[in-house]
């Protein structure tokens, strides 16, 4: 190559780093103002006050999302999914567990209860403390949204695709005619069995069902189906459209998250390419047994750990194949 076609070939490379750094930061910039206008919560959120567990992998950053069970646009009332979202830069994956709703634990100040009751007396701080001090995380930030989010959520995203038995789908139409009469709005029903597109409120009533198949277990698989649909949905969604689909969004949720830290992990997520999604949830199937309240009683010690080597050192994440304690 001469000198001359070298120089046109440095210019065109400089031009073209120019423009993308360009375009990196009008995107950047447009998405900084929008996420000025996300919920933060009423304001006494206290990230100081979370018992964290000290010494834990900074490469990782664990978030809990929480489905809360009120119909309004609130986040108020009892947590119906309480899952920890860990965002793994060192092995590019998004790793999900579940937390059983009914998992007997330690609320401070209060006892032993289930664990989605640390939500309900006293709102997002005491609900994250509780899953640090029981499962020794490091937990200091979250996501809650009701079930009238998650549906907006799914419809701004173009719907997910699921395979649904016909229990389910009678099942889920059950829960749909309900937040229908709810909202005052006519009821759109799932209509057929198999491999289906479900918007809105059909998505939020497949998350919810509850007696089909293994009850609370497979509804906590149906809640991370359903995120797991809408990550790899808004992954595979033209970057050209992040503004628009970010501004639709930010209605939809609140969280503790600083705008810098949404951008560090959205940045980190999207330059690893297509991250993996693995999921789990606590307890093991053949680790527990119930009280005379329904609670969920397992080894919590043992349940951290293995929770921390899942989300930490990356070990697969098992479920035990014997029965319930309690047969």
């Amino acid at each position: 190559m001469d000198k001359n076609n070298k120089l046109k070939v440095k210019k065109a490379l400089f031009w073209l780093a120019v423009t993308l750094m360009f375009t990196v930061g009008i995107l950047c910039f447009a998405a900084s103002r929008m996420l000025a206008d996300i919920d933060r919560g009423d304001g006494t959120f206290d990230d100081t006050k979370l018992d964290t567990h000290a010494g834990l992998s900074d490469e990782v950053i664990n978030i809990a999302v929480f489905g809360v069970d009120s119909r309004t646009n609130d986040v108020s009332g009892r947590s119906d999914a309480i899952m920890i979202v860990s965002v793994d830069m060192k092995h590019d994956k998004i790793k999900a567990v579940s937390l059983m709703r009914d998992s007997l634990v330690e609320i401070e100040n209060y006892g032993w209860y289930k664990l989605n009751g640390a939500y309900a007396r006293g709102g997002v701080e005491l609900a994250i403390k509780t899953i640090n001090q029981n499962f020794k995380m490091n937990i200091t930030d979250y996501v809650s949204l009701n079930f009238n989010q998650l549906a907006g959520i799914v419809d701004a995203l173009g719907g997910v695709e699921v395979e649904i038995t016909e229990a389910e789908r009678k099942n889920a139409n059950k829960y749909i005619k309900e937040m229908a009469y709810e909202v005052g709005e006519d009821p759109d029903l799932i209509k057929e069995a198999g491999t289906v597109t479900l918007y809105g409120y059909q998505a939020v009533a497949y998350a919810r069902i509850r007696y089909v198949g293994n009850a609370d277990f497979q509804r906590t698989e149906r809640q991370r189906e359903v995120m797991e649909k809408l990550m790899n949905k808004a992954l595979d969604t033209n970057p050209i459209r992040y503004p628009a689909l970010i501004k639709s969004l930010i209605p939809m949720v609140e969280t503790s998250l600083s705008n810098e830290e949404i951008l560090r992990i959205a940045g980190s997520v999207l330059l690893s390419g297509k991250p993996r999604f693995e999921q789990g949830r606590f307890p093991l199937d053949g680790t527990y047994k119930s009280n005379s309240s329904y609670a969920m009683v397992y080894d919590l010690d043992e349940a951290a750990d293995k929770l921390h080597r899942f989300i930490y050192e990356d070990e697969p994440f098992y479920e035990e194949k014997t029965k319930n304690l309690e047969e």
